[in-house]
């Protein structure tokens, strides 16, 4: 979907790093579309516009966006999913999670921050906006300023590629777009697709909305309190009652609408998700349900959704159990070194040029 991403720095400062998004000229447009969306976002939980750069004679364009240090929330469940302890994620890191994602999208919503809003009226004029691809690998881990902080690393949402308004050209031509394996109830093909265009064109009466990006923040949510001790890379928000040979294929996209898209695009893939894990509260099972209840209709708003986690946040049994939670293993992070080596990578080049 880009002309690659590259992690940059400023020559002058190379403490200063940045993610740097390239566009192909076919994709000039789309650039110019997501570089004004970022250049209107500012939330914590969302990434941070820093600069762009726009030709529109050679149609070039890129975008430059924070740098986060500490992998992803896809990196997280694999790394306990993986590990020989076999222990489960600190539930104070799953709402610090499940918070932060859920006032992000509020934000896109109404405009506003609305976790620490005196009211849940958007932002007078605010027009809202659509991730259309929320999971696991799009949600990064960004350090804290403060060394030596015990506080849990920042939670943002990235990958803006796909996002728009609710009337954009994507919602008017009813196009399938984001990740099948995220895509909430509404927007799959009940029972099954019959043909390949059904496989790319939503028949229902349902589109991609905010109630849908809150289905997929669940169930995101709801991967990272389950967990998946074999990692057979199928994620537990799924229903895994299916035969060997659609498993092992799932991943693949067969241009005749193969089974195993035909069973992930309909509606019997998706199940109750039910949190399993004794050791976590009741009312965070209660609260994964909420935002990922199988009826749109009952499901809430990212708005709705921020105003019933802010009374949760009262509860005072979840206040006295969350402060014994434990901080997050140090093998539970992914811990990129690229400071280093640019650090390394200027100073050959100073060695060059002195030898020169």
């Amino acid at each position: 979907m880009n002309g690659g991403v590259y992690s940059v720095c400023l020559k002058s400062n190379l403490n200063r790093f940045y993610v740097e998004k390239r566009f192909t000229k076919e994709q000039y447009d789309l650039a110019v579309s997501e570089i004004r969306l970022l250049h209107k976002l500012r939330h914590g939980s969302l990434t941070t516009f820093t600069d762009a750069f726009m030709d529109p004679v050679e149609k070039i364009a890129s975008v430059y966006v924070e740098f986060c240090d500490l992998g992803d929330l896809s990196g997280i469940i694999k790394a306990y999913s993986l590990h020989e302890s076999r222990a489960v994620v600190p539930e104070q890191f799953i709402w610090h999670v499940f918070i932060g994602l859920v006032d992000g999208l509020a934000f896109l919503q109404g405009g506003r921050k609305f976790l620490t809003a005196p009211d849940y009226n958007p932002r007078p004029g605010w027009v809202p906006i659509l991730h259309r691809d929320m999971k696991p690998d799009n949600v990064l881990l960004r350090s804290r300023s403060t060394l030596s902080s015990s506080k849990y690393p920042y939670c943002v949402i990235s990958d803006f590629g796909l996002a728009g308004t609710e009337n954009d050209w994507i919602q008017k031509g009813s196009g399938a777009c984001g990740t099948s394996l995220y895509f909430a109830p509404e927007l799959c093909l009940k029972p099954y697709p019959k043909n390949e265009y059904e496989l790319t064109h939503f028949t229902g009466p349902y589109k991609h909305s905010a109630k849908s990006d809150l289905w997929a923040v669940g169930a995101s949510v709801f991967n990272l309190a389950e967990l998946d001790f074999s990692w057979s890379g199928w994620p537990t928000h799924l229903n895994g009652n299916i035969p060997p040979e659609v498993r092992a294929n799932i991943y693949k996209k067969e241009k005749d609408g193969s089974v195993s898209q035909s069973w992930l695009l309909s509606f019997q893939s998706r199940k109750e998700l039910v949190i399993s894990n004794e050791g976590y509260t009741v009312l965070l099972e209660q609260a994964v349900l909420k935002a990922t209840d199988l009826n749109p209709e009952l499901r809430p708003t990212p708005i709705e959704m921020i105003k019933y986690l802010r009374d949760i946040l009262k509860n005072k049994v979840l206040t006295k159990h969350l402060k014994e939670s434990s901080s997050l293993p140090s093998w539970a992070l992914t811990k990129h070194e690229y400071h280093a080596l640019a650090v390394k990578a200027m100073a050959d080049l100073a060695t060059e040029k002195n030898k020169k």
